[in-house]
């Protein structure tokens, strides 16, 4: 027959036993999500987003409250252009910590998914924040500013344009707020910042001035022109239009120009 104190020894090394194999295989299992991430950090860097994705739903599967791999599996997504997914990671992020960055990574996706009246709110609550980053601070105007435009709210744009030049002179910024220009009929405005997008574009290589010269800009420009009553300058920025068709009033407006140049 077992003593007791025998029996205590056995039921306790049992125990031990039992909670050693327990704190093994945890150890094991936070190792192995440990390399995930490397993995998932390193196929990330060099462009390989689907298996950064694979690694990272491995480790959100098994450690759903895992903020880093959820942040990166977020901008993962973003870059496959998968921003339905994205947003919903990143509502998941700003669910559980509300920091600006997080903020800005879900404003991001919301612009690609037009939903702009959603990126005005976070922008702003970004703003309202003490201490945020200049680069915080930054991107939010970027944002704002284009959120704004796309909801027709011109003079809103041009505020948070003005703050974007002040520290980054850009071809397509001056372009964009020419565009808030000309929605509001300040041709001459308009006109000063498509010349300044000119100038900066040419400044540029060749191949992204190619992408830069689009048919819209050549439109827009035209119609700029045509309103500061430079009908011969503006006749020629719509014949380099290549696409006429996608212009309901192009026609029009090259008519008139050809009969009052």
């Amino acid at each position: 027959m077992i003593n007791k104190k025998k029996l205590i020894m056995i039921f306790t090394a049992g125990i031990l036993i039992a909670c050693s194999l327990f704190v093994s295989c945890s150890s094991l299992k936070n190792s192995e999500l440990r390399s995930s991430m490397i993995h998932a950090q390193a196929f990330f860097r060099g462009g390989d987003y689907k298996e950064a994705l694979d690694e990272l739903s491995f480790i959100l599967e098994n450690d759903p409250e895992n903020e880093k791999a959820l942040s990166l599996r977020a901008e993962t997504y973003f870059m496959l252009k998968d921003y339905k997914s994205a947003y919903n990671d990143c509502v998941q992020l700003v669910k559980k910590n509300p920091k600006p960055v997080y903020l800005i990574h879900k404003a991001e996706t919301e612009r690609e998914l037009e939903m702009y009246a959603d990126v005005i709110e976070d922008c702003k609550k970004v703003l309202s924040y003490d201490g945020i980053a200049d680069g915080e601070a930054f991107a939010c105007w970027n944002l704002l500013s284009v959120s704004y435009s796309e909801c027709e709210m011109y003079e809103e744009s041009l505020e948070y344009y003005d703050l974007v030049l002040e520290k980054y002179k850009h071809p397509e910024v001056y372009y964009e707020r020419a565009l808030s220009y000309l929605h509001l009929s300040n041709f001459e405005k308009a006109l000063a910042d498509f010349e300044k997008s000119i100038e900066q574009a040419s400044k540029c290589s060749k191949e992204y001035q190619q992408n830069f010269y689009s048919d819209d800009f050549y439109y827009y420009y035209g119609a700029c022109l045509l309103g500061s009553k430079k009908i011969k300058e503006a006749l020629t920025s719509f014949k380099k239009i290549q696409d006429v068709g996608s212009y309901s009033k192009l026609n029009e407006y090259i008519q008139f120009c050809e009969k009052n140049k």
